[in-house]
């Protein structure tokens, strides 16, 4: 079984619509939340996951599954009537040990895990070689040696929503970040593809996934950037 990592670099609203109809078994992504931490995420974090989405409605197979990373305030039921995917339950992510954002008298250890079905639910299109509880306790602190990106999920976390497909498997990860999302897919014999419009996060990227060598199995890497220069009238 030959497994392939593609790292595109470019704007996730481009990129998508270039992929075949249900091409996809799975979608893990992270997209911005809208706090304004860093560039990119901003208040046109909804409208942005919603456009991704209504494509990647049709490039996931139907009763395939996706997991989406977002807050937990009142943004939340926004990011959830804006994704075009029958939604299935929240899982969630607690972070007891980790930096914490106040909220009134709360401090915000928490975020949400929205699971997702395209079309319908049936049990053959899920793996289930395992169950687990509906809310994953990440105790580690820190963001899990990366340098450079202010919010690297959990690799085991990530790892475990990509084991929900099976071995050979193409998942996809519309803002991947720092590049988790291929990682676990790495690790886990899952062909992955994954979009990043920053050029900054696409190094770390490169870093963390590309180059691993592996002795059991076939392993195609490439990289893309979107969209390509076109050449000059003067050039070769």
């Amino acid at each position: 079984m030959k497994l392939f990592y593609k790292l595109i670099q470019g704007d996730c609203l481009k990129v998508l619509p270039k992929l075949p109809t249900y091409s996809i078994d799975l979608v893990v992504t992270d997209p911005p939340y809208g706090f304004g931490r860093f560039k990119h995420d901003d208040n046109f974090c909804i409208t942005l996951t919603k456009w991704a989405f209504v494509e990647i409605k049709r490039i996931l197979k139907p009763h395939h599954h996706a997991f989406v990373f977002v807050p937990k305030n009142e943004r939340l039921p926004k990011f959830i009537s804006a994704i075009p995917l029958k939604f299935v339950q929240l899982l969630w992510l607690y972070k007891p040990n980790d930096e914490t954002f106040p909220r009134g008298r709360w401090l915000q250890t928490s975020e949400a895990i929205l699971h997702f079905v395209n079309q319908s639910w049936k049990e053959e299109f899920l793996n289930k070689e395992k169950y687990v509880h509906d809310c994953y306790v990440h105790r580690n602190v820190g963001n899990e040696g990366v340098e450079g990106h202010p919010t690297v999920k959990p690799l085991s976390v990530v790892k475990d929503l990509v084991s929900s497909c099976f071995e050979g498997d193409v998942v996809l990860d519309p803002f991947l970040g720092s590049g988790t999302t291929m990682l676990a897919c790495q690790e886990l014999r899952r062909s992955c593809i994954g979009i990043e419009i920053n050029p900054k996060y696409i190094e770390i990227v490169k870093k963390r996934c590309f180059g691993r060598q592996f002795l059991s199995h076939e392993v195609e890497y490439s990289f893309d950037v979107y969209p390509k220069k076109e050449p000059e009238e003067n050039e070769v």
